[in-house]
């Protein structure tokens, strides 16, 4: 017998295979191509349709909300960092995700322009996997410092505001304080110290009683045989410094009123009106529960002061630490992120020391590394276990003796730099020289022997144009010099010419060479991401 249509009956219809949900088989990749990031699906199983989102980050955080947008453009401000993505892909089944490898960006990566040379404390090119700087330390021991391939925090144990724990004066001289307040992002107190010494001078400002029974509120506790970091910031706000006033910063360890254990450091330099931190490193004794931060000042019977200074919020951390300020208390705080100087690496080889920098390394993969063998002439990067910083970022400070020259020639027509004059102001007749092409002409003061103006300056940035007039530069500035020719021949750094009196005095953060000349619009991304970087304000 045979069924069907033919007697009015219907098979049954064949069930469909039921949908399965998103599998990924291959990953997504990112790729850059100048400013923009594009990103692939990668490869997936599941019952289409298939549809995918996006979910951009810049060193693991977030910079867009999921989308169906595979492209980023990535803001001057952020070159210089990680960038990730997870593809979710979804069907009627269900959804999931897989994540891209990163891919670093620097600011060099995006310019069709290549740098003739190019050093700094970040790493500016992708493909520099190299070491930043060479640094020689105090006992002249030498290491290669590279950048942190994860983000390092420091955490503040100390507490905050600052406050009038216990202070001390000396017979003869008067200690007030005249006034508190916000600064920086900090908490400051202000002492004045005024009078004449009748005996030997011992002036102090420590933030909590040192006779008092620690406490978590009062004091930072630490652990015995632990190595700590104590740091102050202080400025000069009237009065002058006196000649025979030695200061130092001193890291008391003590257990209830007992001393334990004791270390000091000097200070590098006399105090001054420009905002200073110093740093002073030890180890906690046997029977430490406590380290306290103090600032001292130590001078002969006689002695006539009359000045006031304005302390800050004390910081002390676990390890080796920079003087950085952290503002928040038992809150890690980055000190360097991906893609920035190594800092742990850098202050773990420097300890309490100072170190300099014998090589910067050339970041534009022509390997044209600027050098000075010459320790006495070697420009630093740590004073004193503290971190050279120009607005919280490390910098390379220049002395007025200190240059660095490449040890081969190359062409450059444009130079940009970031950096402040802290030497006399005004500048000496003869300019002090940031850069220099060592030969016939000299790039003096950023200036090349021929140059030209060029437009689109943005605010914030200096232009200089072969002017005969010095651009001040006692703040951090981003500076581009720009020639109507290309000079060949060695180039320093810290120095106007060979052999001449043209040198600087101050830090110089990065140092970037480029021929050809940049355009207007290359121009401006390098001092939209320097100045974001610096914290200089450039719009």
């Amino acid at each position: 017998m045979r069924y069907g249509r033919r007697y009015g009956y219907s098979f049954p219809a064949r069930n469909s295979a039921p949908a399965t949900a998103p599998a990924n088989t291959a990953l997504p990749v990112i790729t850059q191509t100048g400013s923009v990031i594009s990103v692939t699906t990668g490869t997936w199983t599941g019952t289409a349709p298939i549809s995918f989102t996006y979910q951009l980050s810049r060193n693991g955080t977030a910079v867009s909300v999921p989308s169906s947008t595979a492209t980023y453009n990535i803001p001057d401000a952020d070159l210089g960092a990680n960038f990730g993505c997870i593809v979710t892909a979804t069907n009627a089944a269900g959804n999931a995700s897989a994540t891209a490898a990163t891919i670093y960006v620097g600011l060099l990566d995006v310019l069709s322009v290549p740098a003739s040379f190019a050093s700094g404390p970040r790493r500016l090119n992708r493909a520099h996997l190299g070491p930043a700087y060479r640094v020689r330390r105090s006992d002249n021991a030498e290491q290669d410092i590279g950048f942190a391939t994860a983000i390092q925090t420091r955490t503040n144990l100390d507490p905050v505001p600052a406050a009038d724990g216990d202070s001390r004066t000396s017979a003869g001289i008067t200690r007030t304080v005249v006034g508190t307040g916000a600064e920086f992002g900090q908490s400051y107190i202000d002492i004045r110290w005024n009078g004449t010494a009748t005996a030997a001078v011992n002036l102090r400002y420590c933030p909590t009683p040192l006779t008092a029974t620690p406490n978590s509120t009062t004091n930072a506790l630490v652990t015995p045989g632990q190595t700590y970091t104590s740091s102050m910031g202080y400025r000069l706000v009237a009065g002058t410094w006196p000649a025979g006033l030695t200061a130092r910063m001193t890291q008391f360890f003590r257990n209830g009123t007992a001393l334990v254990n004791e270390a000091n450091n000097a200070l590098p330099s006399n105090p001054s009106a420009v905002l200073q931190r110093s740093a002073v490193i030890g180890v906690a004794g046997a029977a430490t529960n406590h380290v306290q931060n103090i600032f001292q000042a130590d001078g002969a019977i006689n002695l006539v002061v009359d000045f006031t200074m304005r302390f800050y919020a004390p910081n002390t951390e676990l390890g080796t630490g920079n003087a950085r300020p952290l503002l928040q208390r038992n809150t890690p705080e980055v000190i360097a992120d991906v893609g920035q100087l190594d800092a742990v690496a850098m202050l773990n080889f420097a300890g309490s020391s100072s170190a300099f920098v014998p090589i910067e390394y050339d970041q534009s993969g022509n390997g044209r590394d600027e050098i000075q063998a010459t320790p006495l002439n070697q420009p630093r990067i740590v004073n004193a276990g503290a971190m050279q910083t120009e607005n919280g970022r490390p910098t390379v400070f220049f002395n007025g003796s200190a240059t660095v020259t490449s040890a081969s020639s190359f062409s450059a027509a444009h130079f940009v730099a970031v950096h402040a004059w802290t030497g006399a102001v005004p500048f000496p007749s003869d300019y002090n020289g940031l850069t220099g092409f060592l030969g016939a002409s000299s790039l003096l003061y950023l200036q090349p022997g021929s140059s030209t103006n060029f437009g689109s300056i943005l605010n914030g940035a200096v232009r200089v144009n072969g002017s005969t007039t010095p651009v001040p530069a006692v703040n951090l500035k981003v500076t581009s010099s720009q020639g109507t020719v290309a000079y060949t021949g060695p180039y320093s750094i810290g120095q106007g010419d060979l052999g001449g009196p043209r040198q600087w005095t101050g830090p110089i953060s990065e140092a970037l060479y480029f021929n050809p000349a940049l355009s207007n619009t290359k121009r401006q991304i390098v001092e939209r991401n320097l100045g974001a970087y610096y914290g200089i304000p450039i719009a």
